[in-house]
């Protein structure tokens, strides 16, 4: 720090003051991210997004960042996103409905909240139809397991998943099964196929 006041001898007075930086890293933002998928209803390519999702947090951040370190907010446009250059663009809502039918690009805004750094990305959204499971359907099967008279046979469910698609692409869709219709909603004690 200088300063305009000048000694005896003519010298300007000035004193040296060492200034501690500390240079903090940005937030890391994984780019490209695989595109987050919604399932539409009405195959008019709209659907509403979770933009809370703790598994969308983790894709974002990675595996080296802990998500309740950071803040995470979505953008319109990638100004938006930006704080530098966004001119007042709000954050989405954490239920996002896209605009742009079947596949659209929102911005990321991470803020790491100990530091206040920055880093912002590109987020995909996609649209996918809803799987159809085509039933019920009646399928036979003859009693010849271990005693033929006990009403009890193995039976491979998978050969049945031509029929329970319908055409659909079976590498698209993963099938499972329940033995009752609540486990299935809930997605918990499908069967284990051997």
């Amino acid at each position: 720090v200088e300063n305009n006041r000048v000694d005896y001898l003519g010298n300007n007075c000035y004193v040296l003051v060492e200034q501690p930086l500390t240079v903090n890293p940005l937030p890391t933002v994984v780019q490209p991210l695989a595109p987050y998928r919604a399932c539409d209803d009405n195959a008019d390519g709209i659907s509403v997004f979770d933009l809370t999702n703790p598994a969308l947090a983790t894709a974002i951040l990675g595996a080296t960042q802990t998500p309740t370190d950071f803040t995470i907010s979505y953008y319109l446009t990638a100004a938006g996103a930006n704080p530098l250059t966004n001119t007042g663009e709000t954050p989405l809502p954490s239920s996002y409905t896209n605009v742009t039918p079947n596949a659209q690009n929102i911005y990321i805004r991470v803020v790491n909240n100990a530091t206040g750094c920055v880093n912002t990305g590109t987020l995909p959204l996609a649209v996918e139809a809803y799987a159809t499971a085509t039933g019920p359907q009646l399928f036979n099967q003859c009693d010849s397991y271990a005693d033929p008279y006990d009403g009890v046979e193995l039976i491979d469910l998978t050969t049945y998943a031509t029929a329970i698609l319908n055409g659909q692409n079976p590498a698209v869709f993963i099938l499972s099964y329940y033995t009752t219709q609540a486990d299935a909603i809930a997605g918990t004690n499908a069967l284990t196929l051997v």
